[in-house]
């Protein structure tokens, strides 16, 4: 029972936002009074060719702690990504890398050198820039927390009041399986430079449970290098017969 103490302990702080800092952040201190243009964001959100993105995904339950890392590039014109996801977990001795590209509606995955080929069903679950800003959002649904520096650009972490529907799917949750995951909690952060309402950061948080075990997922996603020069050429390897 100490373990389960011990999760239910850390659901309890990483909740709230003074308790851990978002990811790939600097310092943070607390703001006064900013504003964001919630139709400015989703417009400036939506009008974004390229960029690069990161994203950690990490679970704590009794039964097994696992952290997910997302290295990518998106390019939303031509609909073409790269995705590298590196998964540990604590039974695993070595992490796990996966390889993914998007390039004409096909999906290329390679895990442990092998290439398998599959049609991609649905561009949004690739551009994860699209799905940050759950809409329609108003400017009144967004709460100032506090200022924090994401790759150099000072931006306001909000709390944005969202839908149980929006967060399940954020995270992926759908009530699905042989044991269904259940959402008893839950909060999301925004990370937006005021100046000129562009989001550069998402921070999921949930506590959920499945089979009646209480477990702990947060999701935290940076975005950089808008409407850059991104890195999405499909490897020979990846078509060769």
């Amino acid at each position: 029972m100490e373990r389960v103490h011990v999760v239910l302990a850390v659901v309890g702080c990483l909740l709230l936002a003074g308790c851990a800092g978002f990811g790939g952040t600097e310092g943070g201190t607390e703001t006064e009074s900013p504003s964001v243009n919630a139709t400015a964001l989703a417009a400036n959100t939506d009008a974004v060719e390229t960029y690069s993105v990161e994203i950690t995904r990490t679970l704590q339950s009794t039964g097994a702690n696992q952290t997910v890392e997302v290295d990518g590039a998106v390019d939303r014109e031509n609909e073409a990504a790269r995705l590298v996801q590196t998964t540990e977990t604590a039974f695993r001795d070595e992490p796990r890398r996966t390889e993914q590209y998007v390039h004409e509606g096909t999906l290329y995955t390679s895990s442990d050198g092998e290439w398998e080929q599959s049609e991609l069903e649905d561009w949004t679950t690739v551009d994860h820039l699209a799905s940050a800003i759950p809409g329609p959002l108003a400017s009144d649904d967004l709460e100032p927390i506090r200022t924090e520096t994401v790759a150099g650009t000072e931006t306001t972490m909000y709390e944005a009041n969202i839908t149980r529907g929006q967060a399940a799917d954020l995270a992926g949750v759908d009530g699905t399986g042989h044991v269904p995951m259940t959402i008893e909690d839950y909060v999301y952060y925004v990370l937006v430079d005021d100046e000129t309402d562009t989001l550069y950061g998402a921070d999921l948080r949930l506590e959920v449970s499945q089979g009646g075990d209480p477990a702990f997922v947060t999701i935290e996603t940076t975005i950089t290098d808008r409407d850059g020069p991104v890195d999405v050429e499909l490897p020979e390897e990846a078509t060769a017969d």
